[in-house]
């Protein structure tokens, strides 16, 4: 008595169990008759009652009686089937809604019965050809977290089409978007990995008068974040450019002044003072070729955009390069997957380049490394959905504190005591100028990486995955 008293709260147990769920589960009897359901057939407008000894075809639209009898007969007679059918469940009302059912043969007792689950998919009214062919994700999850839907765009920012829960997920993004969902957040933004950024909002998912659960709008924001801190670097440079262009006269004609009394002073002089006015006119003529120089690059330049293979370019710049690397026995890693191109000038790219490893070579001592990676990234060009390719320079240097970062583009702005800082401006401003994106990555004493996003060349040869940025 104890056990059969056991077995009984177990059964009376599960059916609460079954019932608690949002899917539907019956059991048949080899004609097909509905044993037992569960309370998700109220989904469909059903009481269980109204269900039990009828024929399953009562709740199945159009052919899917037959379908589902014709799978019947092959579980019963030992074929191998697909587990899953797409099939039509007929509410009270009459209307359909699209149902996944999976099927088993199961022998209790002695006896053969067909269990059967039936998972609702749930549709927004919006033709699911509309919402595959927007940017923007969109996720239907329930209160359990299950995902009821999921378009096209969504499923490709979330690696699969596939995932039915948040469950699913690496645990930082499920937190966060159950944190987004359950707060009904408008606006938040998550750190994906992989340098990458999600725009995201959340709107309760009302059915009738009950909150089934929420619906996630989401975005890849990337690009939009880097070019927002482009766009601030551009300001920046604008507002100096104004006031270098301003105080152009100013210092341009006094210098050319004091260079012209120089030479007259250097016709009447002798010895160390002879000496000394030609180190002052050497000066003046430094100090007017930084001026010049200086100018050249925040006036606007004009770019020769082609498709240009990175391992050319890379191979010239390496040969400008190698007696620096020698010199400071300096090992140089290169990871360029043959083919991939940039649309960007040629001449451009290439001081783009030159800059960024004479100045990864600066900040390495004796023995270091630099790796230059290149591939398809995860950040795509607003405009037609195409990924960037990018350039990663790293190296294992001294690094930069943080918050010198926000400075390095600055013109004249250096750590170095022999730099005058025009450097890494230059590549600031001739990614610009080719349409690129430009980021800096580093930790003091581990090192810097300088990642360029460039738009992909034509006649790609390279047809590898996306790698890593």
């Amino acid at each position: 008595m104890e056990i059969t008293g056991i077995n009984r709260a177990c059964n009376v147990a599960i059916r609460e169990l079954l019932d608690l769920s949002g899917d539907i589960f019956f059991l048949l009897d080899t004609n097909l008759k509905v044993l037992y359901v569960n309370k998700g057939i109220e989904e469909a407008g059903y009481a269980p009652e109204e269900v039990v000894n009828k024929s399953i075809s009562k709740i199945l639209s159009g052919t899917g009686d037959m379908i589902l009898a014709n799978r019947a007969r092959q579980l019963l007679a030992g074929v191998e089937t697909p587990r899953n059918l797409n099939l039509l469940i007929l509410r009270k009302n009459g209307e359909t809604i699209p149902a996944r059912v999976s099927l088993e043969k199961r022998e209790i007792d002695g006896k053969t019965y067909l269990l059967g689950i039936a998972k609702i998919v749930r549709k927004l009214n919006i033709a699911d050809e509309i919402l595959d062919s927007i940017d923007t994700g969109v996720l239907l999850i329930d209160i359990r977290g299950s995902i009821l839907y999921m378009n096209k765009y969504a499923a490709r920012i979330l690696g699969s089409p596939d995932i039915d829960s948040l469950e699913k997920l690496p645990f930082n993004i499920r937190q966060q978007f159950w944190r987004i969902a359950t707060n009904n957040e408008k606006k938040a933004e998550i750190p994906m990995g992989e340098g990458r950024i999600l725009g995201i909002s959340s709107y309760p998912y009302i059915e009738g008068s009950r909150n089934r659960g929420w619906i996630l709008l989401f975005k890849d924001i990337t690009e939009t974040k880097l070019m927002e801190r482009a766009m601030a670097q551009v300001d920046r440079f604008s507002t100096l450019g104004t006031l270098a262009s301003g105080l152009a006269h100013e210092i341009k004609n006094p210098l050319a002044g004091m260079r012209l009394i120089a030479q007259g002073l250097e016709r009447e002089l002798q010895g160390k003072q002879l000496e000394s006015i030609k180190r002052m006119k050497r000066q003046i003529d430094r100090i007017d070729n930084l001026i010049k120089k200086f100018f050249s690059y925040v006036k606007p330049h004009l770019s020769n955009r082609v498709s240009c293979p990175i391992e050319d370019i890379l191979r010239e710049v390496e040969a400008l390069i190698e007696e620096n690397l020698k010199k400071k026995e300096i090992r140089l890693v290169k990871n360029i997957p043959s083919g991939l191109k940039v649309k960007v000038d040629p001449h451009h790219f290439q001081q783009i380049l030159l800059n960024l490893l004479l100045n990864a070579i600066d900040a390495l001592d004796p023995g270091g490394t630099i790796e230059v990676r290149a591939g398809l990234s995860q950040i795509e060009q607003s405009d037609n959905n195409l990924p960037y390719v990018f350039i990663s320079v790293k190296d294992n240097g001294v690094g930069i504190d943080e918050e010198e970062i926000d400075k390095i583009f600055y013109p004249f702005y250096t750590t170095k005591s022999e730099g005058i800082g025009l450097g890494l401006f230059i590549v600031h401003q001739l990614v610009k100028e080719n349409r690129g994106l430009i980021e800096v990555k580093s930790e003091k004493n581990r090192g810097t990486e300088f990642i360029i996003y460039f738009e992909q060349g034509k006649d790609e040869v390279f047809n590898g995955n996306r790698g890593v940025s």
